[in-house]
């Protein structure tokens, strides 16, 4: 089953992917990672992707989608499901991403805008990321993040579960299996469908 997780800046979203693929086996794709491996690469569009980001806005649709669309066309072991981090970020992100593989599910991490904070600046410590040691443009990319969350909670109103992601990494990963093999109903009987 593919899941979608998504968040603010550091919600905690990538400590609780690095759980799940370690325990599920799931090819991890991490928005995030794309745009920095592309950023750091020194190609045109890692230039371009370099000026956006370190003001701390988004990156257009258009460069995130055509990212994740190559990384859906390397290869994957039959039946091993996607575990997305970040993406989508946009509704005709959203859209796109349903154009290129099933969603039955988006976790929502919630935190506080001051654990937001709190969290971003505690891993620019280590980060070396200009995006997560200047506490302004932690407080923009979390506005970018609040005016483009709202289409996209609407638009997956029926796959989206809310999860509390305030606490220690090992509180919100209980919370999220709690949630995943409470909330995920079985595949339907073959007899139920014939």
């Amino acid at each position: 089953m593919n899941i979608v997780i998504l968040g603010g800046p550091g919600s905690g979203k990538g400590t609780i992917c690095e759980k799940l693929v370690g325990d599920f086996d799931y090819r991890l794709i991490c928005a995030g990672d794309l745009l920095r491996n592309e950023k750091s690469s020194g190609s045109k569009l890692g230039n371009q992707i370099a000026e956006i980001i370190d003001a701390g806005n988004l990156v257009p649709d258009k460069i995130i989608t055509t990212l994740m669309f190559h990384e859906f066309q390397k290869p994957i072991k039959l039946g091993k499901s996607y575990l997305i981090d970040g993406y989508p970020r946009t509704e005709k992100q959203a859209i796109s991403l349903d154009g290129m593989i099933n969603v039955p599910i988006v976790l929502w991490l919630e935190v506080s805008d001051e654990t937001t904070i709190k969290r971003n600046l505690k891993r620019g410590l280590v980060s070396g990321r200009p995006d997560d040691a200047n506490e302004e443009i932690i407080r923009q990319r979390l506005e970018n993040y609040k005016k483009s969350s709202l289409p996209i909670k609407k638009y997956y109103e029926k796959q989206i579960v809310e999860i509390d992601g305030e606490g220690t990494p090992e509180e919100v990963y209980k919370r999220v299996i709690d949630t995943l093999f409470e909330d995920v109903k079985e595949l339907k009987d073959i007899a139920d469908i014939l």
